[in-house]
């Protein structure tokens, strides 16, 4: 059985990145979500202190559908100045997450650490085993708290030097500010505001506007089609440059593609290369198949 390890980040105060979320608050945020205890089994705060939640025996919560195959290891940040999902990890967070991986006995010190981000690794799994199979050109577009992109071209996945893709769409300059800020969640919460004339307030979701489109909603549906259209809109002379033939949303957002999908193809009129337009077949899982194929890819040849 292959064992998987997640290395993820807690989104500590989304408005302000330079607010502290101890291990306490942690704990706290995990509880109120009807945990038992927080749901990873390491935590890593700023200044490099392993926070030891819960035996690595004990199946944790933190990677649904993965969680009895995997050990959960997270690190306090992962939000820039502008409240941007970033790599933020200071260098004793580093050291000690590399501490943690080189001391257990099932990876050792000698083995090779590999990270990859979690959006280049969805689309790379999308194109062994989803809906990308068989594009050369493809492009995935990740859809939550943020805003991610990744794409293929003539089969490779496209990386950065640092490992991030190649190619980012959150800052794109749209209207008064940059795209994610109008097709993320904050975009969504503040759209449905605007149409609906209310304080969405803080409880209210992207997951919760979807099952108010599925019951008919006609704001929460307006909320999506819009959406849909102004990120087709902003992004269809990149699909057109870069020959795109298959493009794909993942991120918890895609759960309601029904909705995103008409507006999405209206903004995208026009462009005679894309041949696909569709969900991630795997929403939930298309990043750890990405993480086998690469480490399957980094066998020797035998």
């Amino acid at each position: 059985e292959i064992g998987v390890r997640l290395v993820g980040s807690e989104m500590c105060i989304r408005d302000s990145y330079d607010r502290d979320f101890p291990v306490e608050a942690l704990r706290a945020s995990h509880k109120a979500r009807g945990f038992a205890d927080i749901g990873y089994h390491f935590y890593i705060t700023r200044d490099g202190y392993l926070h030891r939640c819960r035996p690595v025996n004990q199946i944790g919560a933190h990677a649904a559908g993965w969680n009895g195959r995997s050990i959960g290891i997270c690190y306090e940040g992962g939000l820039d100045e502008a409240g941007t999902p970033s790599d933020t990890r200071t260098y004793a967070q580093k050291c000690s997450l590399l501490d943690l991986l080189r001391t257990r006995t099932d990876v050792g010190p000698t083995m090779p650490v590999l990270f990859m981000h979690d959006v280049n690794a969805a689309m790379l799994g999308e194109m062994r085993c989803g809906n990308a199979r068989g594009f050369a050109n493809a492009a995935l577009i990740a859809l939550g708290t943020g805003l991610g992109f990744a794409c293929c071209l003539d089969g490779e996945v496209q990386y950065a030097p640092t490992g991030s893709p190649r190619i980012t769409v959150y800052k794109k300059p749209f209207r008064d500010g940059i795209l994610e800020d109008y097709v993320a969640k904050r975009g969504f919460l503040r759209l449905y505001g605007e149409i609906t004339g209310q304080d969405t307030g803080p409880s209210l979701t992207v997951a919760d506007l979807g099952r108010m489109a599925g019951e008919g909603n006609p704001a929460a549906r307006e909320t999506f089609a819009t959406i849909g259209r102004m990120l087709g809109e902003a992004l269809r002379e990149l699909i057109r440059k870069e020959r795109i033939e298959c493009l794909l949303l993942g991120g918890q957002i895609s759960r309601s593609y029904a909705y995103l999908e008409p507006g999405l193809r209206k903004g995208l009129y026009g462009t005679a290369c894309l041949r696909s337009i569709a969900p991630a077949a795997h929403i939930g899982h298309a990043a750890f198949y990405g993480l086998l194929a690469r480490l399957d890819g980094l066998r020797p040849e035998t």
